[in-house]
């Protein structure tokens, strides 16, 4: 009894045994009672092969193998969706593969016995891989890999005198040793120039980079490229940002030794109560919490630092550069190296311009002598270059450094700034939707001495706006695009009028004269303006003509006249430099006194020939009575209109 038992047993386990090559090969030919769909599939293989170690246990026949990938073979985020599996097993026979004792798929063989598939892992879990192919119970010999979707990371990085140290979050990363995959901002050179040396690597997770010098108290940013983990994923191209723990963009280092907190951001402080943040302090290199430092600010850039990176902004070829310097002790206009710019435009090695420089210029914004001004434009302007291109290459990012020195040798470190250009085919759209100007000289009732020359919007939404200027300006004042500016986007302030778009974005030599429409609808005495810098819009001046800090370095202080004798009303100012502005209502302004009359502001009440509604209108002109005659008109018609209306009603 008991031999039969075990006799019937093996029978019972032969038969079992055979079961996975009989579903394997029912797997292999189409039947509509089988439908050929990965989730029965993948049940089929967890019912019958639970585990790898179960798959093990069939024979291995010398005839299926995997011939792609070899052994050690990894899966990453480029190919985990398209994984390609071959080798070679009995001709015209299915062959299933299965990863991790998953059924993934089957594939057929063909004539030869060969056979190719993309293997998809996206619902795989990272880790370890064990790859089989399986034909009618026999099975090839198992590789094993690796699945990794995730890239290798920064985790930190410390800036000593002379070498940077920077830690991975894997170890063994490819390619981590060569120099042309790190770079620096500001520029930095490694210790040798020509050599391959300067990368030492301390542990599997952590390297040290030899330079050349680094500026003390300097901020670095750190990105890399190229460089992979074993698997091939490519580290992640988030920059750096070393010595600056807190991000208040003050050095760890300067904070450190001045007396603040290296990771407490307190960038806008004023812990000495000088009238400059702890920031501006940075920037000039003074003492935070002594009264006594000087420091030499910075306040505004034309481009805008970023501008056309970060945003849609378009700068010219012949576009300038210049910066806004306010120094507590003065800078020396006529110093060669009181003010210097290093320029990098990606076409020419980086040059140097200072004051000694025909292409470098000032302009004063106050009464200051020559040899300590304590408010100026600095400005380098790239058109009046002799020997190199006089425009920017279309579409190159140019790279500027500035660097200040006062009358009292307080040194403003080297600033970086950078924009790019524009395209070719963003100047050509440039020259489209321009308003319809026109033309003077010497004869507007404005012009004198430097201004003789002038230009007018004569048609239009726009008509009446005009600029007024010396004809001796390095770059000819113009209005630009009427869609090149955006509508107003103010929290509290409405317009008052439509943008206008001035160019060239550049300094004048001397303050230009700008005119600009007031809306019909709005009294001009409650109108102020608003100033856009090419990136975004900045409250300039008030009602009353005073300049607010979004004016700063723009209009002329006390330059405001309201001309309420022309169609439209204009507001007249003179500006240091272009860009776009408009008028419009601050909502803090009241359109009345307390005692209800409307409020008004004198002008110079000279007449301006605006030929937008009527040619030539006069300061003295009056509609009041012609508005009248024409409401009493449209009255007596609606109510003529309405009495018959009533009277066919009832007739019907």
């Amino acid at each position: 009894m008991i031999h039969s038992f075990l006799k019937n047993g093996l029978k019972a386990m032969r038969f079992l045994s055979g079961l996975p090559c009989i579903l394997t090969l029912l797997l292999s030919f189409p039947s509509p009672y089988l439908p050929a769909c990965r989730a029965e599939v993948a049940d089929f293989a967890t019912a019958a092969f639970a585990t790898t170690a179960e798959l093990m246990k069939a024979d291995t026949p010398v005839g299926v193998r995997i011939t792609h990938p070899r052994n050690g073979f990894y899966i990453n985020r480029y190919n985990f969706d398209a994984c390609l599996i071959s080798g070679t097993a009995d001709a015209g026979k299915a062959v299933a593969i299965f990863a991790n004792g998953i059924l993934m798929q089957t594939a057929p063989t063909d004539t030869e016995g060969r056979f190719s598939v993309k293997l998809d892992f996206s619902n795989q879990i990272e880790g370890p891989v064990t790859l089989l192919a399986f034909q009618e119970g026999l099975r090839s010999v198992p590789l094993t890999g690796t699945y990794d979707m995730t890239p290798p990371k920064i985790t930190g990085g410390t800036i000593e005198a002379e070498s940077i140290s920077i830690t991975f979050n894997e170890s063994n990363l490819k390619n981590a040793g060569q120099e042309e995959n790190y770079r620096f901002s500001p520029s930095l050179n490694f210790k040798t120039l020509d050599g391959a040396d300067d990368i030492a690597r301390i542990d599997d997770f952590r390297y040290r980079l030899s330079m050349k010098s680094i500026p003390a108290h300097e901020i670095v940013t750190l990105a890399l490229s190229g460089i992979t983990d074993a698997a091939g994923n490519m580290l992640e191209s988030a920059p750096l940002t070393l010595n600056d723990a807190d991000g208040d963009r003050m050095a760890d280092s300067w904070e450190a030794g001045h007396g603040l907190d290296p990771v407490m951001a307190a960038a806008l402080s004023d812990d000495d109560g000088d009238g400059f943040s702890n920031y501006q302090e940075y920037l000039a290199r003074s003492h935070p919490l002594a009264v006594l430092s000087a420091p030499i600010e910075i306040r505004d850039s034309i481009p805008q630092d970023d501008a056309g990176i970060v945003n849609f902004v378009r700068v010219p070829g012949e576009t300038g550069f210049a910066v806004l310097i306010r120094s507590a002790h003065g800078i020396g206009a006529n110093a060669p190296d009181a003010v210097r710019f290093t320029i990098d435009d990606g076409l020419h090695p980086p040059y140097v311009r200072d004051l000694s420089s025909a292409t470098v210029r000032t302009v004063k914004l106050n009464e200051d002598p020559d040899e300590q001004v304590t408010f100026l434009w600095a400005v380098y302007d790239r058109f009046l270059e002799p020997f190199i291109p006089t425009n920017y290459p279309p579409g190159a990012v140019i790279y500027i450094k500035v660097a200040v020195r006062d009358v009292q040798n307080n040194i403003l470190q080297p600033l970086p700034f950078e924009f790019k250009i524009e395209t070719r085919a963003q100047k050509a759209a440039s020259g489209q939707n321009l308003p319809e100007t026109d033309n003077f000289y010497i004869d507007d009732p404005y012009s004198g001495v430097p201004y003789d020359a002038g230009i007018e919007i004569i048609d239009g939404t726009l008509c009446g706006a005009k600029v007024v200027y010396s004809s001796r300006e390095p770059l000819t004042p113009a209005f630009g695009p009427l869609d090149g500016i955006e509508a107003i986007n103010l929290a509290g302030i409405r317009a008052a009028g439509l943008p206008l778009n001035l160019t060239p974005h550049t300094v004048f030599d001397a303050p230009v004269k700008l005119f600009i429409p007031v809306a019909d609808d709005v009294d001009i005495t409650t109108a102020g303006l608003a100033y856009h810098d090419g990136t975004q819009w900045l409250p300039a001046v008030d009602a009353d003509g005073n300049v607010l800090a979004g004016g700063e370095g723009w209009m002329a202080p006390g330059s405001r006249i309201n001309h309420t004798e022309t169609r439209p009303a204009l507001i007249e100012v003179q500006v240091y430099h272009f860009s776009g502005t408009q008028a419009v209502v601050f909502a803090a302004f009241r359109d009345t006194t307390e005692d209800g009359t409307t409020k008004r502001q004198g002008g110079s009440h000279a007449t301006i020939n605006a030929t937008c509604f009527i040619n030539s209108v006069n300061g003295d002109a009056d509609f009041g009575g012609f508005a009248a005659l024409i409401g009493v008109v449209v009255a007596g018609l609606l109510v003529y209109f309405s009495r018959w209306r009533w009277v066919i009603a009832k007739f019907f």
